[in-house]
């Protein structure tokens, strides 16, 4: 990651070795920007995703949201677990796919005070 030269390299990376150590479909990691979360990279994402996933209001009620204002991880192993506790968002939310592996905050290589989280 060191070779890096901008936040979307590094996110890129990151989600590679997230999908690699997770064993996962999809990785996706963002930035706070205001009151929204945008992403710098999308790992297997395709145009529908980008298109659900690339930019998420900060107060969407989403596991993503919950972990960037509690500062704790979050773990499902089951779609299931993670549809009882989030069920399909209002219209008025713009959200991401259920993934069924983790999201964590984290300020690693964190560049003008902003955030990354990886989920």
């Amino acid at each position: 990651m060191s070779a890096a030269a901008t936040p979307g390299e590094v996110a890129a990376i990151a989600a590679d070795h997230i999908v690699d150590l997770l064993a996962a479909d999809h990785a996706g990691l963002w930035e706070v920007r205001g009151e929204w979360l945008q992403a710098l990279t999308g790992h297997g994402w395709d145009r529908d995703m980008w298109q659900r996933a690339a930019r998420i209001r900060t107060d969407a009620p989403l596991a993503f949201t919950e972990v960037l204002s509690g500062h704790e991880p979050l773990w499902f192993t089951t779609a299931h677990e993670w549809a009882t506790r989030y069920p399909r968002p209002s219209a008025s939310h713009r959200t991401t796919p259920r993934p069924s592996a983790t999201c964590r905050s984290s300020p690693v290589g964190a560049r003008s005070g902003s955030s990354r989280s990886p989920c």
